[in-house]
């Protein structure tokens, strides 16, 4: 059950995540609802711990305000709802990178096993039969991980992406035990991906360091894979520039899909020519 209601900024528990108020990213925000309020209210648990709203939290309390509008969730089903809509239909929503995710992931984590207790073992055809990811997200693709499947349709990012970004925080934090001799390297790969790092980047650093990466080194396998990789892109390129205006026959869901996909292969290229650039000024 969904329930909105007025309380105490100082009441609710962001767990030391709060932007710094003069950062570039949330100034168009304080602006906004200094002018026109908080249109959107902050999503918290039933014990006020804050599962959605860090930037606007941060945009009210810069702006001193002592009351803040709340969303009260006390299921894990109503939060995946309101956390669907929110993306689709708040303006000033920012897209979720690999803090933000994780971020989201502790928050749901109490609502998130009781809802998975609750919906273990069931019988289908059960008249008092709990709800499960199914019921709530029907749009979900069938997967053996529910959770990362939620949060991908909630982020809007792929599993994978997620699943690399859970694994480098996690263990950051201690959930994950990992070896001494590795723990730096994991803070340092977080510390990068709050910067910006891509999490697939920093799966790359990870598995070269532990020698999972098979690296092409001699210069006729360079240029067999630079020669089929512009080739083949020569006629992709061609193939995106004849894509006008998106038509609105494609759904939302599979515009973020498509464009996640393509930022992948972006990132790929983007690394790919500045190692080529480099190797200009040698």
């Amino acid at each position: 059950m969904l329930r909105t209601q007025t309380v105490k900024a100082a009441e609710i528990k962001a767990n030391g995540r709060l932007l710094a108020p003069n950062d570039t990213e949330i100034r168009d925000l304080v602006h906004d609802i200094g002018h026109n309020g908080l249109i959107t209210p902050l999503l918290v648990d039933e014990d006020m711990n804050l599962i959605d709203g860090f930037r606007r939290l941060t945009a009210m309390l810069a702006l001193d305000r002592e009351e803040v509008a709340v969303v009260v969730s006390d299921s894990y089903e109503d939060s995946l709802s309101y956390l669907r809509a929110r993306v689709v239909g708040d303006p000033f929503h920012k897209g979720f990178d690999g803090r933000r995710i994780w971020e989201l992931h502790k928050a749901l984590t109490r609502q998130r096993e009781e809802f998975t207790e609750k919906s273990r073992g069931q019988r289908p055809d059960s008249k008092n039969r709990a709800k499960t990811l199914s019921d709530i997200l029907p749009e979900l693709p069938e997967r053996k991980n529910k959770t990362r499947a939620a949060l991908s349709y909630i982020t809007q990012r792929s599993e994978h992406w997620i699943q690399s970004a859970l694994f480098f925080y996690s263990r950051a934090e201690g959930l994950v035990p990992v070896e001494e001799k590795w723990q730096p390297l994991i803070q340092e790969l977080v510390e990068k991906m709050d910067a910006g790092l891509n999490p697939y980047t920093a799966t790359s650093e990870w598995n070269r360091a532990h020698g999972l990466v098979r690296t092409t080194t001699t210069k006729s396998q360079q240029l067999l894979v630079l020669n089929s990789a512009t080739h083949s892109m020569s006629g992709i390129v061609q193939s995106l520039a004849e894509i006008g205006v998106v038509h609105d026959g494609i759904t939302k869901e599979q515009a973020a899909k498509y464009a996640a996909e393509l930022r992948k292969i972006r990132t790929a290229l983007f690394q790919t020519i500045r190692k080529l650039e480099e190797r200009t000024q040698r």
